[in-house]
């Protein structure tokens, strides 16, 4: 996809696919980890006795990797702007008034966020 497209998709839905946005191999190593960690066996469903399971200390490795990949970068870079350290005044602007803060000093994941929160209640959704 095209940086003017992926721009585009984003603003109209509020969120943008990215096909191979992450190397397989690191995929497989968080699927991996987390079933590790979870204390359940992918292969046997008795095991998944909790529908939602917290798993803490998951900030490196593979769970760095995905979201610092250069393919994902670049996105960032085209929704936020290159090398920003927050959101733009238009950006601010575009978001409205939005409850809450993000305690993350990563400026493209929280941008993300916000911008895909903007774009939801543009459509009409408050809740």
């Amino acid at each position: 996809m095209d940086d003017t497209t992926l721009v585009s998709r984003f603003l109209r839905d509020g969120f943008v696919k990215l096909e191979g946005a992450v190397a397989p191999r690191v995929a497989a190593d968080r699927v991996r980890l987390l079933w590790r960690e979870t204390g359940c066996d992918p292969d046997d469903p008795a095991t998944w006795t909790q529908p939602v399971h917290w798993v803490a200390g998951m900030a490196q490795g593979p769970f760095a990797a995905a979201p610092n990949s250069p393919f994902l970068q670049h996105a960032y870079d085209l929704l936020v702007g290159a090398g920003r350290t927050g959101l733009s005044a238009g950006w601010r602007r575009a978001c409205g008034t939005m409850a809450g803060s993000a305690g993350s000093p990563d400026a493209a994941s929280a941008a993300t966020v916000v911008l895909y929160e903007a774009s939801r209640r543009r459509r009409g959704h408050t809740a």
